[in-house]
């Protein structure tokens, strides 16, 4: 006793008893989101797939592409809806960082030295046991 109520339309918590979840559900507020899932829920099952989401798990159109970007589930069935909820941007290209002026990267200690081009030789690594 005493829990609390979790509303996924409207994703919020709230004492659970007989009258708060009456009065939530019954709210103008739960309603109009609760038509909003549906709704969005309904068009996305009749738009095709959208190539470059399921390829990729990103879409320079975000919610407004003409595509769907739910995906369903090989062993249920079940719908898994995008974590895409707001327009999405380009990823950024990666930043290279330099030391300040002034620094030698052989001066410093190992610990603050820059990886090496290559990468590292894992071959000689020990294992922890």
């Amino acid at each position: 006793m005493g829990g609390r109520y979790y509303c996924d339309y409207c994703d919020c918590t709230f004492p659970d008893n007989a009258a708060n979840r009456k009065n939530h559900m019954d709210g103008s507020v739960h309603q109009q989101n609760k038509r909003m899932y549906y709704a969005e829920n309904r068009k996305s099952r009749t738009k095709p797939p959208c190539k470059q989401f399921m390829q990729n798990q990103f879409c320079e159109y975000g919610p407004n592409c003409r595509y769907s970007h739910i995906m369903f589930d090989r062993f249920t069935g079940q719908p898994i809806l995008p974590t895409q909820t707001i327009p999405a941007s380009k990823p950024q290209p990666s930043v290279r960082y330099e030391l300040p002026k002034g620094w030698k990267a052989r001066e410093l200690t190992p610990s603050l030295k820059p990886p090496p081009r290559k990468g590292y030789d894992w071959t000689q690594v020990g294992h922890w046991g």
